[in-house]
């Protein structure tokens, strides 16, 4: 909810009076209570249209994120941005559908798809499992 209402906020004080041939690059960063600042994710490239697509892509990112980014308090939300001429296309990442929980099986960890539940069993096909050291080979 708190990413949604500064999105919103950000969209109508900056965006919304943007010509349309125009698009911007946007970079969203929080700032915790312990005033830890962190950034989210990679920088962004929007039209004055996608504010729906991008409050799904950041809550996506949080939800995929690990617990420390969601247990601490939130004191401040940063969005930096830059306008340039012309519109832009989106593009997707693979997982960059809007982040529905239920397609989401992998957060890509340098060239290792690691999987977003710690049942692994639920993604693919238990091989064998080694009793003794508590190790799945699936």
């Amino acid at each position: 909810m708190v990413i949604k209402k500064a999105i919103n906020n950000f969209w109508d004080n900056n965006i919304i009076n943007l010509i349309d041939d125009k698009h911007i690059i946007v970079l969203f960063r929080v700032v915790y209570n312990k005033g830890i600042y962190n950034t989210l994710e990679l920088l962004k490239k929007l039209n004055k249209e996608d504010k729906i697509y991008y409050i799904n892509y950041i809550n996506g990112i949080l939800f995929i994120k690990s617990n420390k980014y969601k247990e601490q308090e939130i004191i401040k939300i940063i969005v930096s941005f830059k306008v340039r001429n012309g519109k832009t296309i989106i593009k997707k990442n693979k997982n960059d559908h809007q982040f529905n929980p239920k397609i989401i099986l992998y957060q890509n960890y340098k060239h290792y798809n690691l999987s977003v539940t710690l049942n692994h069993l639920n993604y693919r096909t238990l091989i064998h499992f080694y009793k003794s050291k508590n190790i799945y080979l699936v």
